[in-house]
């Protein structure tokens, strides 16, 4: 039986609604009631509100008070008027199997997880998105589970039981939000689009959501090891990076590098971001130190900063072997990378941002 799994009993359904409501309540604060309308001219009267801050700026969680049937609806808004407007996101779970419902929850047995996920059902001005589009621009939030004894890839929306729960649903709509604004203004050929390899390698940059050619052909789900924060992350990263540095350098990615600081004259990396998920000194970080020691060479200048950005903080000791290799770590707080040193501070690029290496 599979490790990773689409919940599919209503009790269970149920009992992981709850804890996903209960992970909301201690996050954020209680709003009050909300009214929510609907492009379709429907109108949901009563909504629970929870609110908090994100790095995106308010979150608001709602959950209707009537009952909605055979589906519960989360909606999820990014800084909406106080009391009505429609919501950025609809995240309906069915509470039988019913693979045409857009949401669900998934539970990892491995890692004690609960997933809340999206099966890459979207709307826009009341058109459904094509599925593929839409997984080519979350290529980087998919993972693997089985879904009604079906191998399927789905869209990591937020994990239950995380700290991060409440960023990762702001990342989410935000990101949701930019994917719709690119579909109004006619913008899909730089979501579909594959950079073209150049001289034996895939080195050319993009901003990071181009679909690298098909969807890879599906592992069986109890094979799959996936870092369900991985994509929201990587995004968080990639706009911190463009609000501090967007002025001076590109921030792009290419098949091989999560992020990076790009020098635009040279078109050569300043600074390359490698995304783990673990802070265990194990399998991911020594990839790791290989990746950003390899890639820098690649792509990068003589001068290359190569960051390695964690979800917590190192053990001091293993910390201080990882600077020993020339390597900066960070971790992404409260909306900004901090390096781990003896001394923390915000991080900083090295050099005049104005000169080509």
């Amino acid at each position: 039986m599979s490790d990773v799994f689409v919940i599919e009993k209503k009790k269970e359904i149920l009992a992981a609604l709850a804890s996903f409501k209960s992970a909301i309540r201690k996050s954020c604060i209680k709003l009050g009631k909300r009214q929510m309308m609907f492009p379709g001219g429907g109108v949901a009267d009563s909504v629970e509100a929870f609110g908090c801050t994100t790095k995106h700026g308010q979150l608001v969680v709602g959950f209707p008070d009537e009952d909605w049937g055979t589906r519960v609806p989360i909606f999820l808004n990014l800084n909406p008027p106080e009391k009505k407007y429609a919501p950025n996101v609809e995240i309906n779970i069915p509470l039988e199997d019913n693979r045409s419902v857009s949401g669900c929850f998934v539970i990892d047995r491995a890692r004690h997880t609960i997933v809340v996920a999206s099966r890459g059902i979207l709307t826009s001005n009341k058109s459904r998105i094509s599925k593929d589009l839409v997984y080519a621009y979350f290529k980087d939030w998919l993972f693997e589970s089985t879904d009604s004894d079906v191998d399927s890839q789905l869209i990591s929306v937020g994990v239950v039981n995380s700290s991060r729960l409440t960023e990762d649903l702001a990342e989410y709509v935000a990101a949701v939000n930019r994917l719709k604004e690119k579909i109004k203004a006619g913008d899909t050929k730089s979501i579909t689009t594959s950079p073209k390899p150049s001289g034996g390698k895939t080195n050319a940059w993009h901003d990071g959501k181009e679909f690298e050619g098909k969807i890879k052909a599906k592992k069986k789900a109890s094979s799959s090891i996936y870092d369900y924060s991985h994509g929201p992350i990587k995004n968080s990263c990639a706009e911190y990076l463009k609000a501090k540095f967007g002025n001076e350098l590109d921030v792009k990615s290419n098949v091989h590098v999560d992020v990076a600081l790009v020098d635009r004259k040279s078109k050569k990396a300043r600074a390359i971001f490698e995304i783990k998920t673990t802070a265990q000194l194990d399998g991911q970080i020594y990839q790791a130190i290989g990746q950003l020691l390899i890639y820098s060479k690649l792509y990068g200048t003589e001068n290359c900063q190569k960051v390695l950005v964690l979800p917590e903080r190192l053990e001091a000791e293993d910390r201080d072997i990882l600077l020993s290799l020339g390597l900066e770590i960070c971790t992404f707080e409260d909306g900004k990378l901090i390096l781990q040193s003896d001394k923390e501070s915000e991080f900083f690029f090295k050099g005049a941002l104005s000169a080509s290496n």
